[in-house]
């Protein structure tokens, strides 16, 4: 599930370097399937960031989320057809990358989006083959 729209994405290239990326037929209009493929990769990217501790595709997206798809889908677009990234969608798609790391780190959370089910029984400090520490293992202590 992609969580922006080739539209959205058209809105944000504009049409001049959408037809310079996405024109693969050079018919002069941008090829949907080759957008529609950026942006569900750039979703991978994302729902593979977050899979470790939110539930993935996120049902109900943050604004934020589009913005990163269709940041990390431009530089696709750039990078496939071996055109110059600009400047500004590099830094945006840079962005988007440290802030899903963080994301992925614990470091910052992610409004809106489920958290994965922690199973905490199994990460307990009880269990195992009983006591380390004991009156006779420390009496020499």
């Amino acid at each position: 599930m992609a969580y922006a729209t080739l539209n959205e994405l058209a809105d944000r290239l504009g049409p001049e370097l959408l037809l310079l990326v996405a024109d693969d037929d050079g018919d002069g209009a941008a090829d949907e399937p080759v957008i529609e493929a950026a942006l569900t990769d750039a979703a991978g990217e994302i729902d593979r960031a977050l899979a470790g501790r939110y539930a993935t595709p996120v049902a109900d997206p943050p604004d934020l989320l589009r913005r990163w798809c269709i940041d990390l889908a431009i530089e696709r677009l750039f990078v496939r057809h071996r055109d110059a990234l600009p400047a500004e969608h590099a830094a945006l798609a840079a962005l988007a990358r440290r802030a899903l790391a963080a994301i992925a780190d614990g470091l910052a959370g992610l409004a809106g989006a489920r958290p994965l089910a922690r199973d905490h029984a199994a990460a307990g400090t009880h269990g195992g083959e009983g006591r380390v520490f004991d009156a006779d293992s420390l009496a020499d202590f």
